[in-house]
């Protein structure tokens, strides 16, 4: 049976878990417990889906921080490539709205994160800060999707020159930030 033939309704609760032991794929698990939501709603099911997508998710952050500086400098290199190609025929960057954009194409390569959104934008003495919102970890419902809050620092013409991770939270944390 192909992962996305399960259909939660057709199983006892024990059931659905004992198949869902053998899915490996998120989006998987996220179509079965759509399904489930939208059919019989049971709680039961529900946790035993999120628990399984919990496992995944851990086992994906533990692959993911043993390559992490490795794909940080594989990265790292791929946008310096990009600036020395570019050398002096580069825009530069002179609006917010601008800086806006190149960061929506050039920081999810990057970070290796898919871009949720840029928060902040500040002129300083040597160029700009940003500060941008990272998916790092997606979750059903997606208000427990895990966001990193990154710095990014850019020269005045937009090169980017460095960028650190500020703090993670929950993406339904309503506690204020300082």
């Amino acid at each position: 049976m192909a992962e996305s033939d399960v259909d939660p309704s057709a199983h006892t609760i024990d059931e659905l878990t004992d198949e869902i032991e053998s899915i490996d794929d998120s989006e998987a698990l996220e179509s079965i417990y759509e399904a489930e939501s939208e059919s019989q709603d049971r709680k039961g099911a529900k946790e035993a889906i999120e628990s399984r997508l919990e496992e995944l998710d851990s086992a994906t952050d533990s692959e993911e921080t043993n390559d992490s500086i490795e794909e940080t400098q594989e990265a790292i290199e791929r946008s310096l490539e990009g600036i020395e190609e570019s050398g002096d025929d580069e825009e530069t960057v002179s609006s917010i709205v601008e800086l806006q954009k190149h960061l929506r194409e050039h920081t999810p390569e990057l970070i290796n994160r898919p871009l949720d959104g840029v928060i902040e934008v500040n002129r300083t003495d040597d160029g700009w800060r940003a500060i941008a919102e990272f998916v790092e970890r997606r979750a059903v419902p997606d208000t427990q999707d895990i966001l990193g809050r990154y710095e990014v620092l850019l020269d005045a013409d937009g090169r980017i020159h460095s960028y650190r991770r500020l703090d993670r939270y929950r993406r339904g944390d309503t506690t204020p930030v300082e």
